[in-house]
């Protein structure tokens, strides 16, 4: 790829990370909108991405990639045990979640569909994995503490993905950071 096709491609994706940002709602997104502000045809933009949805998937593995990065910098400054760390990194993440809900679907829902090594989920297991073997030492095998990674995980991604019943029957509203993070102690409390 040339290097002004490569510019025009890394325009659009930071044009296009923006106006998610910006609305938080990718349905008042339109590819009209991405061309002009990026400054190319929308044909250019189809055929870099064929479509809106695959770009808006890329920036948001972008988006959410950035948030994991902060995870084990994160987990290195805080003087606690393993679990409590990891605890604090679960409630940093719900942080974004509320902050970001469209976001946070569109990534929770592509790695749950249509999940790869190297996705979103799988950046932020290896993070969780590395602390919760630091936690259980030799106590557990890989595969246990791999369950328990995953319950973890699963447990956050459900109760958002499903909100509306989760709500419903526990009252805690991902809309609410007080009650997710007592949700998120919940959850640590019934597995550890």
């Amino acid at each position: 790829m040339a290097k002004s096709e490569l510019e025009a491609r890394e325009k659009m994706i930071a044009v296009t990370t923006e106006l998610i940002k910006q609305y938080g709602d990718i349905s008042k997104i339109t590819i009209r909108d991405i061309a002009e502000q990026s400054g190319v045809g929308i044909g250019l933009i189809n055929y870099h991405f064929q479509t809106k949805e695959k770009l808006i998937e890329l920036c948001v593995q972008r988006i959410v990639n950035q948030l994991i990065d902060q995870f084990e910098p994160l987990s290195h400054s805080l003087d606690m045990e393993p679990i409590e760390r990891l605890r604090c990194i679960f409630k940093s993440a719900a942080s974004f979640i509320v902050e970001n809900p469209g976001i946070s679907r569109i990534s929770m829902i592509n790695d749950l569909t249509a999940g790869f090594i190297g996705d979103n989920s799988d950046q932020a297991a290896k993070v969780y994995l590395k602390i919760l073997k630091e936690a259980y030492g030799e106590s557990k095998t890989d595969q246990e503490i791999y369950m328990i990674m995953h319950m973890l995980m699963s447990s956050m991604q459900v109760a958002f993905l499903r909100n509306n019943v989760i709500k419903k029957h526990t009252g805690i509203d991902f809309a609410n950071r007080e009650k997710i993070e007592k949700f998120i102690d919940n959850i640590f409390d019934c597995i550890f």
